[in-house]
């Protein structure tokens, strides 16, 4: 029981840190990292999972679309996704 108290307690304060944190001043290093226009690595068994592709998007893209560079999409074109990841996206 201990630990679940000391786990409650570091993840409240790190929620907490979370929701004051300005992401303006890091958005240059998340420009960075997607500013080469390369995707980052999929795998041939998750280009065909559509439940891991809309997790894949949900966490990894969508708080990012904003500023994300167009040929990082551009290069998702050229996978070779299933079509119901295809519907997923």
């Amino acid at each position: 029981m201990r630990l679940i108290l000391e786990l409650t307690k570091h993840l409240n304060s790190l929620i907490k840190e979370l929701s004051q944190t300005n992401f303006k001043e890091v958005s240059s290093e998340i420009k960075e990292i997607f500013g080469e226009g390369e995707a980052p690595s999929l795998t041939q068994e998750h280009l065909k999972d559509p439940d891991f592709i809309q997790l894949w998007f949900q966490i990894k893209l969508l708080p990012l679309l904003p500023d994300v560079h167009p040929d990082l999409l551009s290069c998702l074109s050229t996978k070779n996704f299933s079509c119901p990841v295809y519907q997923t996206l």
